[in-house]
């Protein structure tokens, strides 16, 4: 059985402990976690302001992190077996992919922190890249809550999402919303967050235990959001809703409009069918929160399948592999609903199985890829995590 549960916090702990004193002959002061997340339902709709219901999950992007004497920093990325090493005087840029965001945190730290000392810190994660399941922003979140704790700044955890999204905006090129990192620091154990990004209102929905299980399988292909296909959907539904602010007059938000207004436009653009797949989205969180405290798990479902149908042909983020597996999940024992995660164009689908079946599912959704594509897939069965935090090392 091809099936990865995950590590425990604990173990996350340990790992960063001794990854740190083996580079810098030390212990950290400090390690920093924060998880992952899936996202159940709600997808491309935090940037406009819509409803979605996330969970973090029980994979880690450690920082560790000590103080030094002088004002140089190293930091050591033990996934990519890289590091920075420079001082806070200097004007670094970066020449990699991950120091974007290291640096961009630390950019925007700058300007709350009290930097008088510099650091060590080593980064080490079990989120798996370009999945979907938010390593970017579980980077942003660990390494800028160890900031604060290193100085003692006082931030809120709004403020400390706001500062990554801040990061994604102005140094990647994303005008991404705050859904992971709202899940990634606000989560609650055995918890999802239903999430009104309008409105600012956040409500922690109890999970099932034991009659469930969310199984993650990879489609094999990489996700890249910057300079993608992503950017054009957020520009779309701009575009949707100064169209309609035109053409219905009082629309001030894409929240003030129903499917039934949405109808009765004639137009053949493309930026109707995305504004169509905001509006049922959201009407699909509301049905699949009130399904999952009635225990209706297989109306869950049917919203799942309805959710990647909508983001396959209304908002056209899917691909080829995703569908397949979508439409293989359909088949196999066990599995009540199935849908494409995250931004799209590639990374993962989220299943929703029965627990006894589980293996099942695995067992059957892996032959079934092997035929399609000649290869195993990476399946994951992921379990609902408390959001960040920061631990003072004990050794």
């Amino acid at each position: 059985m091809n099936l990865e549960e995950t590590d425990n916090k604990e173990n996350m702990l340990q790992q960063a402990g001794a990854l740190f004193l083996r580079r810098f002959g030390r212990q950290p002061a400090h390690i920093s976690l924060a998880p992952g997340r899936i996202n159940l339902i709600g997808e491309h709709t935090d940037y406009n302001g819509g409803l979605s219901l996330p969970s973090a999950i029980n994979r880690w992007i450690a920082t560790a992190m000590a103080p030094r004497k002088d004002r140089m920093v190293i930091i050591r990325s033990e996934n990519f077996d890289q590091e920075l090493a420079f001082s806070l005087n200097d004007n670094l840029k970066p020449r990699r992919h991950w120091e974007k965001y290291v640096l961009g945190i630390l950019e925007v730290f700058a300007h709350i922190g009290n930097e008088d000392m510099g650091f060590d810190a080593l980064i080490v994660g079990n989120v798996p890249l370009g999945a979907g399941l938010s390593s970017s922003a579980a980077l942003e979140i660990s390494l800028l809550n160890s900031l604060q704790y290193h100085y003692q700044a006082e931030l809120t955890k709004m403020k400390v999402c706001k500062m990554c999204q801040t990061v994604e905006i102005y140094k990647l090129g994303l005008r991404s919303g705050l859904l992971d990192q709202w899940a990634s620091q606000l989560s609650h154990k055995e918890s999802a967050l239903f999430i009104d990004f309008f409105q600012g209102k956040i409500e922690p929905v109890a999970l099932p235990a034991g009659e469930i299980s969310w199984v993650v399988v990879h489609s094999g292909v990489e996700r890249k959001l910057a300079g993608s296909r992503y950017m054009d959907r957020v520009e779309e539904t701009l575009m949707g809703l100064n169209e309609l602010k035109l053409r219905l007059p009082g629309t001030s938000h894409l929240r003030d409009i129903s499917l039934e207004q949405l109808e009765t436009i004639r137009t053949q653009a493309v930026w109707k069918s995305r504004v169509r797949h905001f509006i049922t989205e959201n009407e699909r969180v509301i049905e699949f929160r009130k399904s999952l405290t009635q225990s209706d798990f297989r109306r869950a479902g049917e919203l799942m399948l309805s959710s990647h149908d909508s983001l396959k042909e209304d908002y056209q983020v899917s691909c080829a592999e995703l569908d397949f597996l979508v439409e293989a999940a359909q088949t196999v024992e066990g599995c009540l609903g199935s849908r494409m995660m995250g931004g799209g164009f590639g990374g993962c689908t989220l299943n929703l199985v029965q627990n006894e079946k589980t293996g099942e599912f695995t067992k059957g959704i892996t032959r079934l890829f092997q035929e399609k594509f000649s290869k195993n897939p990476k399946i994951f069965k992921f379990f609902p995590e408390s959001g960040a935090q920061v631990f003072p090392f004990q050794d």
